[in-house]
């Protein structure tokens, strides 16, 4: 497998929204870098890693890990995640294909705001619309996602499970299309089909 190597966030962005999925990357040089998602990350014995989830994998380094979250309510899940949360508002995110769906249907478009119709406020999967704290952590639960969505919903109507979240609705003005590090796109539509 070839390796990238890159110096820069910028870099590193570019390369994330670009590279295949499992592709080795090298961050080089001496300053500070985000990844997120599910990522393997290598860095030698004297470079501080902050480890945030389970999916990550690190090699060497100093690793600094926070402690798990024992029944956390919906602002200490968005605070564990590094989510802002404005007028009761967080935006969460959801893997889905070309057409803005997954495989239960809700549709996902630009500006959409789905609702689940079969709502019931469980800490059990089903029953709501699902999210997660970034577009990397959507490949746990939609392995296939080709677009990612960014979704705002009411941090008091979430319900905490694990590692994601689920909701009643997205709120106004409804979904956005983003890439691997949540910068939003611009597309052009998807035709209707006939």
């Amino acid at each position: 497998m070839d390796c990238i190597h890159v110096t820069t966030q910028a870099e590193l962005d570019s390369v994330l929204s670009t590279a295949a999925k499992g592709a080795c990357i090298h961050l080089d040089g001496d300053g500070e870098f985000e990844v997120s998602g599910s990522s393997t990350v290598s860095a030698s014995k004297y470079v501080a890693v902050h480890k945030h989830g389970r999916g990550s994998t690190i090699t060497g380094g100093v690793v600094i890990e926070p402690a798990a979250m024992t029944d956390p309510t919906a602002a200490d899940w968005a605070d564990y995640y590094g989510l802002d949360v404005a007028d009761g508002i967080v935006t969460v995110y959801k893997g889905v294909n070309d057409e803005y769906t997954t495989d239960r249907g809700a549709d996902y478009s630009p500006g959409a705001t789905p609702e689940a119709a079969d709502w019931l406020p469980t800490q059990e999967c089903g029953n709501g619309l699902h999210f997660s704290p970034s577009p990397g952590h959507t490949f746990a639960y939609n392995a296939d996602a080709t677009r990612f969505m960014a979704c705002p919903v009411r941090l008091d109507g979430l319900v905490v499970i694990g590692d994601k979240v689920k909701a009643q609705r997205v709120e106004a003005p409804g979904c956005v299309e983003v890439d691997l590090v949540s910068r939003p796109l611009e597309r052009e539509p998807v035709p209707a089909a006939e």
